[in-house]
């Protein structure tokens, strides 16, 4: 099968007779990005149209999908908050051309896709012009085995968060066709996290922002951040990936100094007890914003 560059996919238009009787979608009324009741944050895309009319509930627990280690909070890490992202090209918009991410896949010349994959409403990125469609293929169509993968060096941190932004844009219903999330180090394959089209009820309606927890590879190296799906093509399956962000921080810390008469510590942004001896140093410690240090000269 030829495919160009940008790969024209009407099938999802089939996405009614791939679902079972028994699938459901989540619906809320919030779409700028909000907390809904379980704890997860969702956001529409820029402008969707054309969703798919299905209805019913989540699970016992109020929450569904998302297995081996990972959790779909999209609360976001405080504590990373200003950190810099490690991700290139984080949002895929250099396209099929991208010089960040290396991209296979057994059936399509690409998995990026822009609005020329599709001419059905509500296919679209979660941001800007560019998103990852793994999938769109329909029954007795090959089966797809595709990689969305990047080396990234994550910085030495006492947390680091990887999070994006994810969909279930249809599912066959099966529990054949499977995206996970890995971290790689060489021969060694961490599984983060794993969804199947049968995941699609807590993933339908829109995109959801997935956050999880890196920090053990938070040390100085490098390791492949692997996106990647298998699917078998029974019924219609497809999974978006949009805006990719992996964090390191260490926990907020200062220093300070400053120059102090008497035995005083007038170090700015501290406050603590100073010692005075004769001919000796003195030296005050406390805490202010972060952890302030100060050292003083006793005259005598």
């Amino acid at each position: 099968m030829k495919i160009s560059d940008l790969i024209h996919r009407t099938r999802i238009g089939a996405l009614g007779l791939s679902l079972l009787s028994a699938a459901c979608i989540i619906t809320t009324d919030d779409d700028d990005g909000e907390l809904n009741d379980d704890g997860t944050e969702s956001g529409n895309p820029p402008t969707t149209t054309g969703q798919p009319n299905t209805s019913g509930s989540l699970d016992d627990s109020g929450t569904g999908g998302g297995t081996d280690g990972g959790t779909d909070t999209g609360t976001g890490n405080e504590v990373c908050e200003d950190a810099q992202n490690v991700v290139l090209e984080p949002g895929f918009e250099q396209g099929p051309k991208t010089t960040a991410w290396t991209v296979t896949s057994a059936v399509f010349d690409t998995v990026i896709c822009d609005a020329g994959c599709t001419n059905e409403g509500g296919a679209e990125p979660y941001a800007g012009d560019y998103w990852v469609w793994f999938g769109g293929l329909e029954e007795g169509d090959p089966p797809e085995e595709a990689v969305v993968e990047q080396d990234v060096t994550i910085p030495a941190g006492d947390e680091a968060q990887l999070s994006f932004w994810f969909q279930i844009r249809s599912g066959a219903g099966t529990g054949n066709d499977v995206f996970s999330v890995d971290m790689v180090d060489g021969d060694i394959v961490d599984n983060l996290w794993m969804v199947t089209d049968l995941d699609m009820p807590s993933y339908a309606d829109e995109y959801r922002r997935i956050d999880l927890d890196v920090t053990p590879w938070a040390d100085g190296g490098t390791y492949t951040l692997r996106f990647s799906t298998s699917i078998q093509n029974d019924a219609l399956t497809s999974f978006f990936l949009d805006e990719v962000e992996l964090v390191a921080c260490s926990a907020e810390a200062g220093t300070s100094s400053g120059t102090a008469t008497e035995g005083e510590d007038t170090t700015a942004g501290s406050t603590g007890t100073t010692g005075e001896t004769e001919g000796a140093t003195s030296t005050g410690t406390g805490t202010g914003t972060g952890t302030g240090t100060g050292t003083g000269t006793s005259g005598g």
